[in-house]
Order: C-alpha cells, then sequence, then structure tokens
C-alpha cells in the first residue's frame, strides 16, 4: 500500500535515481516504517484471504461441531444460520481514522463505528438491526456485533511488517453451550 508519506518519501529523495529504482520490497519497508510509527497505520488498507481450504475445512469443522449442541429439531436452521454468519470473505478493507473505523467485507456494505467502542445501531446482511463496536486496542482492532441471536467479537491483529492480518472470530449463542470459535489469515493486497 502507498500513503502519501511514502510517495513524499520517495519523490523527495536527494537521488531520483533512487526512487526510480525503488522496487516493492523498499516501498514496503518506507510503508512499514510508517506504520510503526503510527501502529492505527498497519490496519487500514486492503487484504485478501489467504488461509486456503485448511481454514475453510477447520470453520466446516468448527460449525459441525457447534450443530451437534443443538437440539436435533433445530440443527437444519442452526447450521444455516451459522453458515451465514460465517461465509468467509473473499477480501476486507480497514479505514482507522482517529475517531471512527470502517470495515468493508467485499460484496458487503461498509460498516462505520466510532473508534471509542461504544455501541451503534447498524442493519446486519440480513437486514436485521444490530450494534456495533469497534475499538483499537493497542495493537489488536476488537470489534463486536450484537444481534438478537448472538454476539460476534472478531480480534483483528496485523504483522510487524503490516502484510499479514489475522482475524480471531469467536460467536457465542444463548443456543450454543459453547462458543464457536475460528482464525482467518489475509494478506495486504494492491490498493
Amino acid at each position: 500500500m502507498l500513503t502519501l508519506t511514502t510517495l513524499l518519501l520517495l519523490s523527495s529523495s536527494p537521488d531520483a535515481a533512487l526512487a526510480e529504482r525503488a522496487d516493492s520490497n523498499s516501498i514496503e519497508r518506507v510503508a512499514v516504517a510508517d506504520a510503526e510509527a503510527d501502529p492505527a497505520a498497519r490496519f487500514s488498507g486492503n487484504f485478501r484471504f489467504v488461509g486456503g481450504e485448511r481454514q475453510r475445512a477447520a470453520l466446516r469443522d468448527v460449525i459441525d461441531a457447534a450443530v451437534e449442541q443443538l437440539n436435533f429439531l433445530i440443527r437444519g436452521i442452526g447450521r444455516s444460520r451459522l453458515e451465514a454468519v460465517t461465509k468467509i470473505p473473499p477480501a476486507v478493507r480497514y479505514e482507522i481514522g482517529s475517531s471512527t473505523i470502517k470495515m468493508t467485507y467485499f460484496g458487503r456494505p461498509t460498516v462505520e463505528a466510532p473508534a471509542d467502542g461504544s455501541f451503534v445501531q447498524r442493519t446486519d446482511p440480513q437486514g436485521k438491526p444490530m450494534q456495533v463496536s469497534f475499538s483499537l486496542k493497542g495493537d489488536t482492532l476488537v470489534q463486536k456485533f450484537k444481534g438478537d441471536n448472538g454476539v460476534r467479537t472478531n480480534r483483528v491483529t496485523v504483522s510487524e511488517d503490516g502484510a499479514r492480518l489475522t482475524v480471531r472470530v469467536s460467536l457465542t449463542s444463548n443456543r450454543l453451550k459453547e462458543p464457536l470459535k475460528y482464525t482467518l489469515s489475509y494478506k495486504r493486497a494492491e490498493e
């Protein structure tokens, strides 16, 4: 991801030839320097899913285990609801501002909430009301989505070099004996 600071640093280099020869690795090093100066900068940008079949299979296994906790009469409904709220987005975009945080799962509307962790009313992908909370706590972006059927908490971290994003998901519901937990891996993508 090229930031304005990165472009300014490259364009103000005393050696214009150096700026022209800058490969993606040197641009990434400058972007990482920006991220280290402002940890929120590491979260901002586009990321694409790289967890592959291994993480997809792990998610299916976790859903199977959660469905087994349900009364056999509602297992079919429970499975379809769990599958609906655990769809793996192929890409995600975060924009971390001083007072708001925006998240876009590609193919869905952008969700925006105050950065202070307070809850705001939004609409879920099925058109139902939900409460949303975003906050940046140290090196972790905590996202909470509260709906009629439970709470989804995402704990999002970004690698030190800003290249990899990890989402640790926990779903709780009064119908589940144990939280449904899984992890998704993303890699920074070009803007």
